[in-house]
């Protein structure tokens, strides 16, 4: 049974200022930070000295992306322009010397306000000579560091319609297909339209969408997830496995203006990280937000809501929102309980704006949360006794309510109640462990002052401690007559 009490919940706010900057971090509002994303090489690749490495990336920016920084260690390798708010970016480096290094990319936008770096490390052998540490860094890099040996030029390109399997091994992951809507390419739509990503692969043990690196489960084929871009955004697909990477790409274009007359909010992207979450670890909630429309918000709030009960949520109160701006709210979920969970994100949740589209504020998305060691167990009361059968009133009669665990895993510290349809009175338990499979009686005494018809109930697992595969089964009723002594 779900419960509502906050203490599963303690929100880590991480809310992006709107309108300049409080943090140095992604805002709503203020001058719009592109992001950058290197979808090859991948973390860990190996390469020979000698070798001309291709770094791949994909850059976005509303304003558009005017050129893009590679970094080997830190340091500036190459600038190459760009063009466009959504683009994929082929720079080269000469892999030099042998050791562990890190490349890294950054984009700049029109208003010369830089991506975050997005950084990969590789390692480069020499046949016959051991790999020694490069010094690494996160940071962001150096603006005015050069290279002696001018680097070939780059180029921007529409990012391709089908990926093709890496050369050298038939036991690389393949991908068949990825389209947009069901289109391969590129696709054009208003901003805040739920487009359809789908996709089939084969030999794949592990899948990422960027932008975000949003890892993917893919049970059964086709292969699907839906998005809502604000902006131009260009969508990678990555499978890989032990033997290699496979990629594909689609552009989805917004059109400009497409907000109507007004403010016009919607949730621009959702994402829960891991989208399968284990029983009692941690969450990270992202909820991308997007004014669509051609004139400012004024003041909204934002809710995240996630299971069945209104007191598990994140809010953020936050400023007005420019025409065609947007950014993204964090927040973390410290001990995820339950199964499989609807979440929704809705902003402008108190209807706070006169928008042009009051149809667009909401964005679902369900989670799985699983068990470590198999599925979570499932409590349910198969009978409810009372001896004698009538009891009578003003005497003692014995209550006994059965519960079991029909699930796979033991269910630990719940409560047990039973009521007796008076308008006060009943029993309570507590039950430290129930081990799969096992049953267990409780029992209490108890004496009915009025006399009468009585429809009582049992209840297990009172206060939603538990996180079961079943949670609508957890009540029994049992109808009695009290009668006259």
């Amino acid at each position: 049974m779900r419960s509502s009490p906050l203490r599963y919940l303690r929100l880590l706010f991480v809310v992006l200022p709107l309108m300049g900057g409080l943090l140095g971090c992604d805002a709503i509002g203020g001058p719009s930070k592109p992001t950058i994303v290197i979808t090859a090489p991948t973390n860990g690749a190996e390469f020979q000295v000698g070798d001309e490495v291709s770094v791949l990336s994909s850059a976005n920016d509303a304003k558009g992306v005017i050129r893009v920084e590679l970094y080997v260690d830190g340091v500036l390798y190459r600038t190459d322009p760009g063009g466009g708010s959504g683009l994929a970016m082929f720079q080269t480096w000469l892999a030099e010397g042998p050791g562990i290094h890190t490349l890294s990319v950054v984009a700049i936008n029109e208003d010369g306000v830089g991506s975050k770096p997005w950084a990969v490390t590789v390692r480069v052998v020499d046949d016959g000579l051991s790999p020694s540490p490069s010094p690494t860094t996160d940071e962001a890099p150096p603006p005015t560091a050069t290279t002696a040996v001018p680097p070939p030029p780059g180029t921007a390109t529409t990012p391709p319609p089908t990926p093709t399997q890496p050369p050298g091994s038939s036991d690389a992951p393949l991908i068949t297909y990825f389209r947009a809507n069901g289109a391969e390419g590129s696709i054009t739509v208003d901003a805040g339209t739920t487009v359809t990503l789908s996709w089939e692969w084969e030999r794949v043990s592990e899948g990422h969408l960027d932008p975000g690196n949003v890892g993917l489960a893919c049970p059964t084929m086709p292969c699907t997830r839906n998005v809502s871009p604000g902006s131009t955004t260009t969508y990678t697909l990555r499978a890989i496995n032990s033997s290699g990477t496979a990629e594909a790409s689609v552009t989805v274009e917004v059109r400009a203006g497409s907000g109507g007359s007004g403010p016009d909010l919607v949730v621009d992207n959702l994402v829960v990280t891991p989208s399968e979450v284990e029983y009692g670890t941690s969450m990270e909630v992202s909820v991308g937000v997007m004014n669509v429309g051609d004139m400012p918000s004024g003041p909204y709030a934002v809710l995240w809501q996630w299971g069945r009960e209104a007191g598990e949520v994140c809010e953020w109160e936050q400023p007005s929102l420019p025409a065609r701006n947007g950014g993204t709210l964090r927040c973390t979920v410290d001990e995820v309980v339950g199964v499989a969970q609807p979440t929704v994100a809705t902003v402008d949740s108190r209807g706070q704006v006169d928008e042009s589209n009051e149809d667009n504020n909401s964005k679902e998305l369900t989670i799985r949360v699983y068990y470590p060691m198999g599925d979570p167990p499932d409590l349910y009361i198969s009978e409810i006794r009372i001896e004698p059968a009538e009891p009578v009133q003003g005497s003692s009669a014995m209550v006994g309510v059965r519960i079991h665990n029909g699930g796979d895993a033991e269910a630990t510290d719940f409560n047990v109640r039973w009521r007796s349809a008076e308008p006060s009175g009943g029993c309570d338990w507590h039950v430290a462990s129930l081990a799969p499979g096992a049953s267990s009686w409780q029992q209490c005494e108890y004496t009915y002052t009025g006399r009468g018809h009585f429809n009582t109930s049992a209840i297990v697992d009172v206060d939603g401690d538990v996180a079961e595969a079943d949670e609508d089964n957890n009540e029994e009723r049992l109808a009695i007559d009290v009668v006259h002594p």
